[in-house]
């Protein structure tokens, strides 16, 4: 599970950077907290579905961008 935190941090990280956004200026057009936006770039936490919809929005990008093939983030036991 580790590893697609980690992949989901990469995509995140290289499409704000390929932006020319901080993590502050992500925080503030997306509405999440910079905190959570660091914490999800460094694997450490698995955001909320609606966290990663208001990120991939402000980022110009669907969803399934950040998502693809990480799907088991998200489910349930």
């Amino acid at each position: 599970m580790q590893d697609t935190r980690e992949e989901l941090g990469r995509r995140l990280r290289q499409l704000r950077i390929e932006r020319a956004l901080t993590q502050a200026e992500l925080a503030v057009s997306s509405g999440v907290g910079k905190a959570t936006i660091a914490r999800v770039e460094s694997g450490v936490v698995v955001p909320q579905l609606r966290t990663v919809r208001s990120m991939a929005t402000a980022l110009d990008v669907s969803p399934q961008t950040l998502t693809h093939g990480l799907e088991a983030l998200w489910a349930t036991a």
